[in-house]
């Protein structure tokens, strides 16, 4: 992408979509790129500048992440040396304050892991508020109307159905999930089992089916096989001056220069959003994701130590880190495909 062929965008078209409002909805991000909406330069060196910044902030999550799993681990192997020396002890007392203090020492990380990932859904459904109206307006400008109203009234309403579902139903659930983990390390039982593993297949069976019927409807729209609208000028015109307001029947008169300069137009929003939506979602995804590599390696090490309720436990709060992982992920990826969609709509 050209600066001077960016620079060829007419003004009114760029005034029209208020440009300046989407880049401050993107500044909040510590991450992003100064760069600008019409000019955000190559996808590939924004992201790689994203990615170094967000490598600054590794160390301090993995030092926490150690902290609590060696904790864990600790508390773990104390359990595991009392059964050692008083084989004759109360062995369920034992078990019940081991299953307790673990969930102790993990609650402050997973709540504030918890609350980072319904943050940042949040941050990006805000920032989604910003993006795709001045997105649907450029790919109607470039001639892709109807693509436009597909891609546009999909994207909110299940970014608007994710964030709901995930503070309403899926936080709830994780909770569940972990109270019944360490219950059942604590006092055993195929309920408390059964209960947990139902809450975990709840979570995952929704994210897969909130993913799949998105990326369906999508498909059954064209939006995904390409079939985007095959908009004549005429049609471009119409879509110019009913679209965009005050300008619109100024503009549609050099429908073919607006055209292709929304075209480029377009594709610049769409890679500042998409600069912008990495900006805000990968140092939770990396603080989330450390968590969870950490406690995969801790449930190895305590699952041979111990291979009973508290190993069990351990990964009870692997699956938790797991869960969030993903609806962190897909928070993100949800709009990525949006915005991707959006710059691969054009005319025919």
């Amino acid at each position: 992408m050209q600066p001077d062929a960016m620079a060829a965008a007419p003004d009114a078209l760029a005034e029209a979509l208020d440009l300046p409002a989407l880049e401050d909805a993107a500044r909040d991000s510590a991450l992003m790129p100064q760069v600008s909406a019409l000019a955000p330069g190559e996808l590939d060196e924004g992201l790689g500048s994203i990615f170094r910044e967000s490598l600054t902030y590794a160390g301090g999550y993995w030092t926490g992440a150690a902290r609590t799993a060696g904790l864990v681990i600790s508390i773990t192997l104390l359990c595991m040396l009392v059964r050692l020396l008083a084989p004759g002890g109360p062995q369920t007392a034992v078990q019940v304050a081991g299953a307790l203090a673990i969930t102790a020492a993990c609650a402050g990380s997973l709540k504030q892991l918890v609350g980072l990932g319904a943050e940042t859904i949040q941050e990006l459904q805000m920032f989604s508020n910003a993006l795709l109206p001045t997105l649907a307006a450029a790919v109607v400008a470039a001639g892709a109307p109807s693509t436009s109203s597909a891609i546009y009234v999909s994207t909110v309403f299940f970014g608007n159905l994710l964030t709901l579902v995930f503070t309403d139903v899926f936080v709830p659930l994780i909770y569940a999930y972990v109270v019944a983990g360490a219950a059942d390390a604590a006092l055993g039982g195929d309920l408390l089992h059964r209960i947990g593993g139902l809450c975990k297949w709840v979570v995952t069976s929704g994210l897969k089916l909130l993913l799949t019927v998105y990326l369906g409807w999508l498909t059954v729209t064209g939006v995904i096989s390409g079939s985007a609208d095959a908009a004549t000028i005429k049609a471009a015109k119409l879509a110019l001056s009913t679209a965009v307001p005050v300008v619109g029947s100024i503009i549609s008169d050099a429908s073919e220069t607006v055209l292709v300069s929304a075209s480029l137009l377009k594709n610049a929003i769409g890679v500042f959003g998409m600069l912008a939506v990495f900006s805000i979602a990968v140092l939770p995804f990396l603080r989330i994701g450390i968590h969870y590599l950490a406690f995969k390696l801790t449930a190895a090490i305590a699952g041979s130590l111990d291979g009973g309720g508290l190993g069990k436990l351990i990964d009870v709060l692997t699956g938790a880190m797991g869960m969030l992982l993903a609806m962190t992920g897909i928070g993100a990826l949800l709009l990525v495909i949006s915005i991707v969609c959006s710059m691969k709509a054009v005319t025919g």
